[in-house]
């Protein structure tokens, strides 16, 4: 049987591939992809009330909490399973949403994880305060 399209180049295979692979990327990369978030809860863990993740506070450094606090979990956002290149802005905004999904006041013991092809990954404690 005669296949009636064009015979395809090495080129357009390359495009098509590269086309097809925006498109993905595109779809799952809008906000951060989910699969890139993963959350630990704490033994202590309690939900608490959603909050805006503008309101959750970045702790960096040896800086802790000035509060009482409890710990809510960790939160690892993992560039490989984002689907796009991450940089230290996109991770840290997706740690910081996925806190505010789980009610914390704020994120602390803030680590930079960088991967295999420079892409930026962290890993926080989010924590919530007593009072």
């Amino acid at each position: 049987m005669l296949d009636a399209r064009a015979p395809q180049t090495e080129t357009s295979v390359l495009l098509n591939i590269v086309l097809r692979w925006s498109f993905t990327t595109a779809l799952l990369g809008t906000s951060c992809a989910s699969a890139a978030i993963s959350f630990f809860p704490s033994p202590d863990y309690a939900k608490y009330p959603a909050r805006d993740s503008d309101e959750v506070d970045v702790l960096m450094g040896a800086e802790n909490p000035r509060c009482q606090y409890v710990e809510v979990g960790t939160i690892d956002y993992d560039p490989a399973m984002d689907g796009v290149p991450t940089g230290s802005k996109r991770a840290m905004k997706g740690v910081r949403r996925e806190a505010g999904k789980r009610g914390a006041s704020g994120i602390y013991k803030v680590e930079y994880v960088r991967g295999v092809m420079g892409e930026m990954g962290v890993k926080a404690m989010a924590y919530r305060c007593l009072r």
